[in-house]
């Protein structure tokens, strides 16, 4: 599987570099791994300079093009889309990683299970029952400082054991060692993926009924200029689709639901984006691509989060990131502060070498944008390669 490691030892460059085109095949692209040259510390990046308004940073191998007020106008083939906080806005808060979000609220609903089965485990305290009891989740206070919402760019099946083995080691493990050696209870070994996942598909199903509700309090929208943009690339014979971490049962209801489907071309759902810490994979982006008949030169990945440049490892020389800024907070400040620290994260990944058969012919390019109706269409290109232009 194609890596990005933001962590791991320096390696000088590959030799045997190898241009292909060809994306329908898993093992060509299951040999290309992206790893940094240099740690944080040893890339040159200012960031005070990198923070400030309009900049445009250059790094070692990887351009950054921070543009808060700038138009952006690409032509190019093929449009691939991540859904959540991309198309859906507001769906990762509330549909799926808040604490009273669909994850959150099924773990909780499903430890309150554990904690009636085996009641010698004292998995909940009184004050978790309690708050169960009153919001439906008990991570009110420890969903981000525990690790669980840690999961942006997973596929959902990697969520769901991340998840289960995190509850583990936070709810049961300290108590099953209370008992002893002797206790050997089967939640004991480790907590239920299927039964969890029952939860699961009842609180997507409550999130969904509840779509209307979160649209009418604008806390669910789509996002309107970015389906504009891809309408018109469908109108002028280019692809779109969809590549998201997120499951299917979510991801073509949703869109539906906001009548947005008809818009794409197709999907690859419960795609793996980020692997672990650090890590970060391109082969379902690159499989998106191929499944439209698209070629990764001629293409441009739109998101939100790191995860979504990722695209690079699939030859894609552009990618379009667009941070959200978190219902209640100033969106000014939110979103300087977003910007920043992303600039910051891709930094991490700015100093790299490829290993193995890769299509990186040339520098990727990451975009950072206030709002997708900075973007423009520009047509499909004359070339096998996207063309852009900037201007104010």
């Amino acid at each position: 599987m194609p890596q990005i490691h933001e962590s791991d030892s320096p390696e000088g460059p590959n030799s045997g570099r190898q241009n292909s085109n060809d994306f329908t095949s898993r093992d060509s692209l299951a040999s290309r791994t992206l790893k940094p040259m240099a740690t944080r510390e040893e890339v040159a990046v200012d960031d005070e300079l990198q923070c400030s308004p309009a900049v445009r940073s250059r790094v070692t191998g990887l351009n950054v093009v921070h543009l808060p007020t700038e138009t952006l106008e690409l032509s190019f083939r093929t449009a691939v889309v991540d859904n959540d906080e991309t198309l859906v806005i507001g769906s990762g808060e509330h549909i799926h990683d808040g604490y009273k979000a669909r994850f959150a609220v099924a773990l909780s609903k499903y430890l309150a299970e554990v904690h009636e089965a085996h009641p010698e485990l004292n998995v909940l305290n009184d004050q978790q029952i309690a708050s169960l009891k009153l919001i439906g989740s008990i991570f009110e206070a420890t969903w981000v400082t525990d690790g669980f919402k840690q999961q942006t760019g997973k596929s959902e099946e990697a969520v769901i054991q991340s998840l289960l083995q995190v509850a583990h080691t936070r709810f049961v493990a300290p108590n099953v060692a209370r008992l002893g050696a002797g206790y050997n209870a089967p939640v004991a070994q480790k907590l239920c993926s299927n039964a969890f996942s029952v939860h699961l598909t009842e609180a997507l199903d409550e999130c969904l009924r509840m779509l209307p509700t979160l649209e009418r309090e604008n806390l669910v929208v789509l996002d309107n200029s970015l389906i504009r943009t891809l309408s018109m690339v469908r109108a002028a014979g280019g692809k779109t689709v969809v590549c998201s971490a997120s499951s299917d049962k979510f991801v073509k209801p949703a869109l539906q639901y906001f009548n947005a489907a008809h818009h794409f071309d197709g999907f690859v759902c419960g795609a793996t984006k980020k692997v672990s810490d650090n890590i970060y994979s391109g082969t379902d982006i690159g499989r998106a691509i191929a499944q439209v008949d698209g070629r990764p030169t001629t293409s441009v990945m739109f998101g939100d989060s790191i995860s979504d440049a990722a695209a690079c490892l699939t030859g894609v020389e552009y990618t379009v990131l667009c941070p959200r800024v978190p219902a209640g907070m100033d969106p000014t400040i939110a979103r300087d502060e977003l910007e920043c620290e992303l600039l910051k994260l891709l930094s991490r990944l700015a100093s790299f070498t490829v290993e193995g058969d890769s299509n990186l012919r040339v520098t990727p390019t990451v975009f950072i944008v206030h709002d997708f109706k900075q973007i423009k269409f520009g047509g499909l290109p004359q070339k096998d390669s996207v063309e852009h232009r900037i201007y104010d």
